[in-house]
């Protein structure tokens, strides 16, 4: 009688053995899908894509008084040039509602892509058509660009 009695109690730690394991394997599964959902969404929103806006026409200037008037070193949103290395982009009043200020921007010409340009800058009101006007260091590299037919994408 005691023996059957401790082959009892041994079975049922055996049982109890089996579900432990049982449990610790279903949660060892439920962390692992966890972990691989949460890897997959974090690579998701790793690389934004930039949203395309459509064709529009580019030029590009140079922060200078005549092309900016009487304080050309500073943007619409108040950004000093002399102080920044951001790559600045001003806006047609048509596309400031697609193209807010501070938006990070894509142009793609014909031949290179111009990446990680900061909508910082407002058009003049004369230009109604949809167009945008990439900040340049020099004239020459400003007359070299010209005006060209452009894609603009925001991230």
């Amino acid at each position: 009688m005691n023996h059957d009695l401790q082959e009892i109690k041994r079975v049922q730690a055996v049982i109890v053995w089996v579900l432990v394991v049982m449990a610790l394997a279903n949660l060892l599964f439920a962390i692992r899908q966890h972990l691989q959902d949460k890897r997959i969404e974090s690579q998701e929103k790793t690389e934004p894509q930039p949203q395309p806006i459509s064709f529009v026409e580019a030029t590009a200037y140079t922060s200078c008084e005549e092309e900016c008037g009487d304080n050309p070193n500073i943007t619409a949103t108040g950004l000093d040039l002399r102080t920044t290395d951001l790559k600045v982009v001003a806006v047609s009043r048509s596309l400031e509602q697609y193209l807010p200020m501070h938006s990070k921007v894509r142009i793609i010409t014909d031949d290179k892509i111009l990446d990680n340009y900061v909508v910082e800058d407002k058009m003049s009101s004369r230009i109604t058509w949809p167009a945008v006007d990439i900040l340049m260091k020099t004239k020459a590299e400003a007359k070299e660009f010209g005006n060209q037919e452009v894609v603009v994408g925001r991230y």
